[in-house]
């Protein structure tokens, strides 16, 4: 698929940045990502994301739709026969965003959580690994669908706020399934550096609710990139994430290779682990809308460690 879309490509069309249709806005684009994942009990090859993207600017707004299947795999049915699963599409965001004035910004559907550093790049091939760290499980909902707002309070500080009062578009797809969710961000952008806050409130649809808060830092030095966050969930009537916490380098060794080192530790009652973990990856970036990457993780607890390779793009 790759091959015929460089051979048919038109003059006009630039891989990575999508296909304009004619005589609109809009454009046409998509990412996926292939997985191999090994570890002591089973392999599997699954199509970690296959998406989809239709985006572009009107004068006032800016729109962008997106669905997309997740963990395409394959099943064993008899001795040699393999069946697709988990290959339904679903929405993962719908939204249009308007500017109220050169520093404020509206946004209303289904959209990125705007909380943290990591949840801000939802495609894989943006990463600098594939396996995400715990964080990204079950601390907060991931997308919220409701309204969001953004305001530039002056050259360093960003503050958002969201809320949302009501189920979402698509219930069957998000990592957790809320009916009320409301958050608050403060950003300051300094020349090599981004520090961050935020917090977050959320109600399950089966009632049950949850705060939650986060601090972290994005820092660029020469050769190499710094990234830690830190995340807590408190829940009165359900179990709770005591602490989550990561620190992750990534070390541009030569142009289009990168090296990445992670250490995280994490207290999950929701999932009953207490695990320290570590991860040692590669990542090679022949274009910038393609990487292929090769990590292996180790956990404290033996069962969970891994080795994976992967391969995305973005069309």
């Amino acid at each position: 698929m790759l091959l015929v879309s460089f051979l048919n490509a038109n003059d006009e069309y630039q891989f990575g940045h999508g296909y304009q249709i004619s005589n609109t806005p809009l454009y046409l684009g998509g990412y996926t990502s292939a997985r191999y994942d090994i570890n002591k009990e089973k392999n599997r090859f699954d199509l970690d994301d296959v998406a989809i993207l239709l985006y572009g600017s009107f004068d006032k707004f800016d729109f962008l739709g997106e669905i997309e299947a997740s963990d395409v795999g394959f099943e064993k049915n008899g001795k040699n026969d393999y069946d697709l699963v988990n290959t339904s599409f679903h929405l993962e965001r719908l939204f249009i965003s308007a500017p109220i004035d050169d520093n404020t910004m509206l946004y209303a559907g289904k959209f990125n959580t705007d909380i943290g550093f990591w949840n801000q790049t939802p495609i894989n091939v943006l990463h600098d690994t594939t396996t995400p760290p715990h964080i990204m499980s079950n601390l907060f909902p991931k997308l919220i669908t409701g309204i969001g707002y953004i305001n530039n309070i002056d050259d360093s500080f960003t503050l958002s706020a969201s809320l949302q009062h009501n189920h979402d578009f698509d219930d069957e797809y998000n990592n957790l399934f809320v009916k009320q969710h409301y958050t608050l961000s403060l950003k300051s952008s300094q020349e090599s550096y981004t520090w961050g806050v935020g917090a977050g409130y959320f109600k399950e649809v089966n009632s049950k609710h949850s705060t939650y808060a986060t601090v972290g830092i994005e820092k660029e030095f020469d050769e190499w990139t710094l990234l830690s966050e830190y995340y807590f969930r408190h829940s009165d009537d359900a179990p709770s994430v005591n602490y989550d916490f990561y620190l992750q380098s990534t070390w541009h060794i030569v142009n289009n290779h990168d090296i990445v080192l992670r250490a995280e530790a994490y207290d999950d009652e929701i999932e009953h682990t207490n695990d320290k973990v570590g991860l040692i990856g590669y990542t090679y970036r022949p274009y910038p809308f393609m990487a292929l990457k090769t990590e292996y993780e180790l956990h404290s607890i033996n069962r969970l460690s891994h080795l994976v390779f992967s391969f995305s793009v973005i069309f």
